[in-house]
């Protein structure tokens, strides 16, 4: 069930930044999911990478984001 809301809610949260007229070029984050809800990083990580905006959910004219990556320290 975190999985399958994880990429939604990060699809939201880019929209968000888009209508705003900011634009993505990082995020940073700790390994969300991982602690309170012991959910594998390497699971997370995969939604976030696959995680794919459609131009529905941006402003027209602005850019979609070209690749999406999940980084981890280790």
């Amino acid at each position: 069930m975190i999985l399958q809301a994880t990429g939604p809610a990060m699809r939201d949260l880019l929209g968000q930044i888009a209508r705003e007229g900011g634009e993505v070029g990082e995020i940073r984050m700790c390994r969300i999911n991982s602690g309170l809800f012991a959910v594998p990083w390497e699971e997370s990580k995969r939604v976030i990478e696959e995680l794919q905006l459609n131009e529905k959910e941006i402003p027209s004219g602005r850019d979609l984001p070209i690749e999406i990556l999940a980084y981890s320290p280790d």
